[in-house]
């Protein structure tokens, strides 16, 4: 992965998190200390999920994103995720809405990329590790 952009302090928090099994893989987490927004912290971030994504061989992501979170939402949608849904009370403990956003990565296949077969591919459970069973917390994503 190429160096985040600007300059790294010990009190940068970056929190980022993939899961992919078969075809899909969903954005778990993206987070970007206040410190480090607007910096393309979190576009490094993303494209650094995106590329891995890329190289398990899935064809589609999936992600979930405040309905306040304009900042994010730009973010995505300048990365081709387009909205396809809305998770009501998604967020805990404050009850906030989530915009479920989905990107076609065939569509954005860089020259070149190979799919993985799925016999290759790491085991179960090696991609980013635990999810959450339930609604994600405040402030995540």
């Amino acid at each position: 992965m190429k160096p985040l952009p600007g300059r790294m302090t010990a009190a940068a928090v970056l929190v980022c998190g993939l899961l992919a099994a078969g075809t899909q893989a969903d954005v778990v987490t993206l987070a970007v200390t206040a410190t480090r927004q607007g910096q393309g912290t979190g576009a490094a971030l993303l494209a650094a999920l995106l590329a891995e994504a890329r190289r398990r061989g899935t064809t589609e992501v999936f992600l979930e994103v405040r309905v306040d979170n304009l900042r994010a939402q730009q973010l995505y949608r300048s990365r081709g995720f387009v909205q396809i849904g809305v998770r009501h009370g998604y967020y805990q403990p404050s009850g906030a809405d989530a915009l479920v956003m989905r990107l076609d990565l065939t569509a954005q296949r860089p020259a070149g990329a190979r799919v993985v077969p799925d016999a290759a591919r790491a085991p179960s459970g090696s991609s980013s590790g635990d999810v959450p069973a339930g609604p994600a917390p405040d402030g995540a994503r």
